[in-house]
């Protein structure tokens, strides 16, 4: 196990319309945002409200800081220094090629294999995921479901095959 310093701020959020909180989730995929939660909450004064949650990197404070207050309006937030206690992941590319009848799709992937030895298991990551997705979508004309295409992935990359691996659909 390892230990990651980091910071988990709070933010008070009660003066934003849904719409444009979806957009500043969004708007979090910033370097030093390692993750960011939001939990509906009702206020003292019976409000509805939320309390976004973010998990960074402590030398991003700065620039998230400003993104609350510039961007979403916030006056401040609550700072928790925290510890990130963690198991060991071994990151690599793999080559898959998907197939969907005659029509062909070529992609690297990055997967992590958590666990770091030959017990874990590789878990996609998110946004190589809903990426692939969409190109599905669009170059094979094929809907399939994040969840779906992760499992399919994540059980063909269990072999310890060299190379291309292929998934068909």
């Amino acid at each position: 196990m390892e230990k990651k310093e980091g910071l988990l701020l709070l933010v008070q959020v009660d003066h934003i319309s849904a719409e444009d909180l979806a957009w500043v989730m969004d708007a979090l995929s910033i370097p030093g945002v390692r993750n960011r939660n939001l939990l509906p909450t009702i206020t003292k004064k019976g409000r509805v409200g939320h309390l976004l949650l973010l998990d960074i990197d402590p030398a991003a404070e700065t620039d998230v800081a400003r993104f609350i207050v510039e961007t979403i309006g916030s006056y401040g937030y609550h700072r928790i220094p925290t510890g990130h206690v963690f198991h060991r992941t071994i990151s690599q590319r793999k080559e898959f090629r998907i197939r969907k009848g005659e029509k062909e799709l070529a992609c690297s992937i990055c997967l992590k294999k958590r666990g770091g030895d030959e017990t874990g298991y590789f878990a996609i990551e998110s946004d190589d995921l809903f990426s692939l997705v969409r190109r599905i979508r669009d170059e094979l004309g094929c809907a399939l479901s994040p969840m779906e295409l992760r499992r399919k992935i994540e059980e063909t990359a269990k072999s310890a095959r060299v190379g291309v691996q292929y998934i068909e659909l």
